[in-house]
């Protein structure tokens, strides 16, 4: 991500993602999510991530929902050429995907779905948040790039949904990304793996 960061995207020529991708096989196939092997993945979901917070930042207009559409979007088209996506955004994240794919590893196709399928889950796990920016705010807060004011109202936000659901102290640190004492139990982290592993199975499954 640090190449990319000191690298304008604009300098990046940009190269179809079906060019750059790895062809899926059988074992990566398997795989069913990133939870738990984020830093594995951080080459590619580190960038995206990144480069919406910024974008978050700079459009208060975004919402967690117009994300989701966006995403699904990227995930479903990742063979189009890039003239293919309409809305700014898409484009900036399929150029920020190629970048990561040309100045990195390589990954499958599957396993980035899986990159985007976790972003998704992260919005969808914070859906509980009264806030339509929910996610965006967070990622903002994850990489240092909340202001002053914003940092202060960001949590302000978190220590009210503490004190409304008994969160403790420890945990919310934890929920903001900060330095923490707090260790989730065995059941929880077990549960957060399988959520995030099926929930747009669940999705669908509440769509019918």
């Amino acid at each position: 991500m640090s190449e990319i960061e000191k690298k304008d995207l604009d300098e990046i020529e940009f190269v179809s993602l079906k060019e750059l991708l790895l062809p899926d096989n059988d074992e990566v196939r398997q795989i069913e999510g990133i939870y738990g092997k984020e830093v594995e993945y951080f080459d590619f979901l580190g960038p995206i991530e990144f480069f919406i917070a910024n974008y978050g930042l700079s459009n208060k207009s975004l919402k967690d929902k117009d994300l989701i559409m966006i995403l699904r979007n990227i995930r479903d088209n990742l063979d189009k050429n890039l003239d293919f996506f309409k809305k700014d955004l898409e484009k900036q994240i399929m150029c920020t995907i190629s970048a990561s794919l040309q100045m990195q590893r390589k990954i499958t196709k599957h396993e980035l779905r899986l990159v985007i399928k976790h972003i998704l889950w992260a919005i969808d796990n914070r859906n509980w948040i009264e806030s339509k920016r929910a996610y965006i705010d967070w990622i903002a807060n994850f990489f240092h790039l909340l202001n002053k004011e914003e940092k202060k109202k960001f949590d302000e936000e978190y220590d009210n949904l503490g004190k409304e659901h008994g969160i403790s102290k420890e945990k919310l640190k934890l929920m903001k990304n900060e330095d923490s004492d707090y260790e989730p139990p065995l059941s929880e982290i077990i549960l957060s793996k399988i959520d995030s592993e099926y929930f747009d199975k669940r999705k669908k499954d509440n769509d019918i």
